[in-house]
Parts: structure tokens; sequence; C-alpha cells
């Protein structure tokens, strides 16, 4: 069996904590890439991130959704209403949590926010969950 030759592996200190590395991996090819301190450095890592800040957020807005249900009636769909215009508006004047929704509605589509949400109010608020799907994340 004939040994192989590999492209020396470049690793260079840019900063503490970082370096910059390029050549093959064994079957895998990098080029350029940036490794830092903390960052995913994997697709289950990420997975893992991004699982947790959908929890948050599903979390964040049941309760922002209870609390507005005990402070407003929510008998009738009109009540039901005033809960959802509430909810919209302190999504949309708290920019952590109207792009933490916007990143969670992209990661699992509308339906699957609505269900996880599990509140009857959220149907209400679908043309807003809509609308914010489509918007970028900063």
């Amino acid at each position: 069996m004939s040994k192989k030759n590999y492209p020396k592996i470049n690793i260079s200190g840019a900063q503490a904590y970082s370096y910059n590395q390029s050549g093959n991996f064994g079957i895998s090819n990098m080029s350029g890439g940036i490794v830092k301190e903390g960052a995913a450095q994997n697709p289950g890592e990420i997975n893992r991130r991004r699982q947790q800040n959908l929890a948050e957020t599903i979390a964040e807005i049941k309760e922002l959704l209870k609390q507005l249900s005990q402070d407003y009636p929510t008998s009738t769909l009109v009540e039901q209403a005033v809960v959802a215009q509430e909810a919209i508006e302190k999504i949309e004047n708290n920019p952590t949590l109207k792009q933490q929704t916007i990143a969670a509605l992209k990661t699992v589509g509308v339906e699957t926010f609505m269900e996880l949400i599990d509140n009857p109010v959220v149907d209400i608020l679908r043309s807003s969950l809509e609308v914010w799907q489509n918007d970028e994340v900063d």
C-alpha cells in the first residue's frame, strides 16, 4: 500500500482562541475556514442550539399569551383578537423577541409553531406569523 502525500495544512493564529485552516482533511476539503472559540463546529451543535432557541422562544410567547389572557378576557373571538393585538404589539416592540420569533418560524414553519404555542389566540396571530416568517433575521 502506497503512502499518500496530503497537502500541508496551514494553521496561523489570527486572534487568541481562533485559527485559520485550509487543506485536505481526510475525505473532506476545507478552504480558508476560520474556527473561533465557542463557535458551533459541527451540525449537531448547530441543531442543539436551534432547538434550545426554539424552545426558549416558544416558552416566552406562551408566557406572554398566558399573562395577556390573565389581563384580558378571552371568552369571545373579539376578546381573543384584543389579546392577539396586544401580543403583536409586545413582540413588535421587543426586537430580540421578534428576531427569535422570526428564526423559530423559519426553523419549523407557521403550522408547527402554532401547534407548539398551543393557545387559541395563536389562530388569530396567523397572518402576523406568516408576515414575520418572510422577514429577514438580523
